[in-house]
């Protein structure tokens, strides 16, 4: 039997063994300490049973690239050694939880919180991306949360950079499978847009506790990754802001050029969706129409299915295209309506979550069409709390401020 590979060492170097901190299948992670510093540290040896040629590049690989980066949401690399034939990396330790484990145990995040750790998150990618690293391995159990809430993004052992030698054979899959990209299971090259994709999973398992594409055997996933076509829950649309869906879907873009093509630029997206800042979309877009005039669409499409049920595919054809026209004809028409403004919904004390009738429309600030003289009534929420607000819409206010509380 292979003792290196199953016993614990008393000592690694100058460093005494305390216990461990982990395990995987390519070895053990310990907490030691240094014999006169006394500096509390995690080492990752591994196992002599794993270290064939590939395996060996690949921790030469990490501690390559680890050792030159510096950054409060990436742990930090300190040295490489050797115990009896077995190489050994030397990091921060650092108190605290997987992401993994929390989510294991206790199931979806809040919102803000799942936001504050997407946030961290991204500062620590968007750095290594700047330092041309892609981590290809951007998943919960490589995110450890301390105590205080920090966020450290961890094992670069399948990262990426300009200096890496080839590890891996052409068309070889590396990283785990449900965070792949579509481009990644096809080829097995990555790059910082497949890390893109990655966050996108990160940012949805988060919030709903599950991975938005999930088989039970590879050649299901493989066909689910590749359609790159998911339906995000029922209860997901609920409680969580167009907004942050939004965000995972632009991830979550099958071809690399429609996802957001920077780190930065998904960072910024983040950052104005946590501040409440209105979305960008123009008024121009018939978008808020349509979700404003939905109920009225919704009763006339059960109207007309009922009607039409049994009957003959051309006459099914031509009620479809009435209303098709009809649709966009209401939409030109109150977009010219020099009487129609689009009003600003907000909420001082934070953001909240608009209803209109039970139907949820989104989370303040929000902009709708409203014509001049319209009286409407909402309901805010937040919470547990609730607010009704009605408004009537003047031809000089564009902006109506309904505190919660």
């Amino acid at each position: 039997m292979n003792t290196a590979a199953t016993r614990q060492p008393a000592a690694i170097g100058p460093y005494r063994v305390v216990d461990v901190s982990g395990e995987g299948g390519m070895g053990r992670v310990y907490r030691a300490v240094h014999t006169t510093r006394h500096q509390v540290v995690a080492i990752k040896v591994l196992n002599q049973t794993a270290q064939d040629d590939k395996a060996l590049a690949r921790i030469i690989n990490e501690a390559r690239i680890h050792s030159g980066l510096h950054h409060p949401n990436i742990v930090r690399f300190y040295e490489l050694l050797e115990w009896e034939g077995s190489p050994c990396l030397v990091m921060e330790y650092v108190e605290g939880y997987t992401l993994s484990d929390h989510l294991k145990k206790h199931g979806a995040l809040p919102l803000a919180q799942a936001l504050g750790i997407f946030e961290q998150t991204l500062e620590a990618v968007q750095y290594i991306h700047h330092h041309d690293i892609v981590h290809r391995d951007i998943k919960p159990h490589n995110l450890r949360i301390t105590p205080d809430g920090r966020v450290k993004l961890l094992d670069f052992g399948i990262a990426r950079a300009d200096t890496t030698p080839k590890m891996t054979k052409t068309g070889m899959v590396v990283g785990t499978l449900e965070y792949l990209s579509p481009e990644q299971l096809r080829t097995g090259k990555g790059d910082h847009l497949s890390d893109i994709w990655a966050l996108g999973i990160l940012l949805y398992e988060m919030i709903s506790g599950e991975v938005p594409f999930a088989a039970n055997t590879f050649g299901t996933l493989y066909e689910k990754i590749n359609k790159a076509a998911f339906t995000p829950p029922p209860e997901l649309k609920r409680a969580v802001p167009r907004e942050v869906l939004r965000l995972i879907h632009r991830c979550l873009k099958k071809q690399p050029e429609d996802r957001y093509q920077s780190v930065t630029d998904l960072l910024e997206d983040l950052r104005r969706v946590n501040s409440g800042a209105p979305p960008t979309r123009p008024i121009t877009s018939l978008s808020p129409l349509i979700e404003h005039f939905r109920p009225l669409f919704q009763r006339f499409e059960e109207s007309w299915r009922e009607q039409l049920r049994g009957r003959r595919l051309p006459v099914l054809a031509a009620c479809v295209l009435a209303l098709v026209i009809g649709w966009w004809t209401l939409g030109s028409l109150l977009l010219n309506d020099p009487n129609v403004r689009s009003i600003r919904i907000e909420t001082p004390d934070g953001p909240a979550e608009l209803y209109q009738n039970d139907r949820y429309l989104g989370t303040t600030p929000y902009e709708i069409p409203a014509r001049v003289g319209e009286r409407l009534n909402f309901e805010l929420r937040r919470d547990g709390l609730r607010k009704p607000v009605n408004i009537f819409v003047t031809d000089n206010k564009k902006v109506y401020a309904e505190p919660l509380r």
